[in-house]
């Protein structure tokens, strides 16, 4: 009888230890998986990032553009204003 109960404790510490590893490797697998997907998240950001970076450089590109035609002109039209007079 006291062999029964042994070999029955065997089995159940070996079932116990074969779902602790399943389960850790499934909680392995999913941690992976998260990860992967998180690594995919990153990489669609910093291409969102990269884009917006370079989109903002044109821009601030075309306002220096404005900018320098703006200060043309007006020094054009200081050149042609007559002087003032004194009153």
């Amino acid at each position: 009888m006291g062999g029964v109960v042994i070999g029955g404790l065997g089995v159940l510490a070996g079932l116990a230890a074969f779902i602790g590893l399943a389960l850790d490797r499934e909680a392995r697998n999913s941690a992976w998986t998260r990860i992967a997907a998180a690594r995919r998240s990153l990489a669609e950001r910093i291409r969102e990032v990269e884009e917006r970076e370079m989109v903002v450089g044109v821009r601030e590109a075309e306002l220096d553009a404005r900018g320098q035609a703006l200060a043309r002109r007006e020094a054009a039209l200081e050149r042609r204003k007559p002087p003032d007079r004194p009153a």
